[in-house]
C-alpha cells in the first residue's frame, strides 16, 4: 500500500498522479493488482498521519529529500515516524 499525506490540493492532485503511475509500472512488472494500492490524506501532520496508518503494515517504507538544518536540529517525520511506532521502518533518501 503506498500512502501520502498531502498538506495542500495541490500536492494531493501531483501525488495522486505519482501514486497513480507507480500502482501502473508495478502491475507491468507483474506484480498482481490485488496487492497494489494506495491512498492518500491530507493532513498538516505528516508524522501524525502516518502513525495512526503504521499498526497495519508490516514495513514502511519512508521518503525523505536531504533535510534542512532545522529539520535537522528539530527531527524529521521518519525519525517521527521512527520512535513512534514497533512498525520496521525504512527510510529511503533522495539525492
Amino acid at each position: 500500500m503506498m500512502f501520502h499525506v498531502a498538506d495542500s490540493d495541490d500536492d494531493k492532485a501531483r501525488s495522486e498522479s505519482l501514486q497513480h503511475g507507480a500502482c501502473d509500472r508495478l502491475w507491468e512488472f507483474g506484480i498482481d493488482p490485488e496487492r497494489v494500492g494506495w491512498k492518500q490524506v491530507r493532513s498538516g501532520s505528516p508524522g501524525n498521519a502516518i502513525v495512526s496508518e503504521a499498526e497495519e503494515y508490516d514495513l514502511l517504507v519512508v521518503g525523505e529529500s536531504e533535510p534542512s538544518l532545522r529539520r535537522r536540529i528539530l527531527g524529521t517525520v521518519p525519525r517521527s515516524v521512527n520512535d513512534r511506532t514497533s512498525s520496521p521502518t525504512l527510510v529511503v533518501r533522495s539525492e
